[in-house]
């Protein structure tokens, strides 16, 4: 794993870093406070996953680009267009819902499982070791 993918930001994807890099301090930091109770917390980081939201999203931000005043148009459309190409290529590397469900069951049934685990395109960037 690139420890730099941790602290290095992707630009666009603020919504989604935010809560990404809370989730996993909070679950490192509850591992170290319970830990020692015998308490495990288990982290299951996941890449783009395939639901329906992926197309209300795209489906949005193509008829706000769609609408867009000029003044805004001139500052953020290139960038959003952008954005909107982008996000095509990365949906055709979604991981399945089931595929995550799996490793959900797997984890719950591995005796002495590990705290963290990763299933999906790009679960790793943000990850700290």
């Amino acid at each position: 794993m690139d420890c730099h993918s941790s602290t290095v930001p992707v630009p666009w994807i603020t919504d989604i870093h935010a809560p990404d890099f809370s989730v996993n301090y909070l679950a490192r930091t509850l591992n170290l406070e319970l830990l020692p109770e015998g308490i495990r917390n288990i982290l299951i980081r996941c890449g783009g996953i395939k639901t329906p939201s992926v197309a209300r999203s795209e489906k949005e931000l193509a008829v706000r680009l769609g609408k867009m005043a000029k003044e805004k148009s001139d500052i953020y459309k290139a960038r959003l267009e952008k954005v909107l190409k982008d996000q095509v290529k990365f949906d055709s590397k979604r991981t399945e819902p089931i595929e995550v469900a799996k490793i959900d069951r797997k984890v719950l049934l591995v005796k002495n499982s590990k705290t963290r685990y990763q299933i999906g395109h790009m679960s790793k960037l943000g990850a700290l070791a």
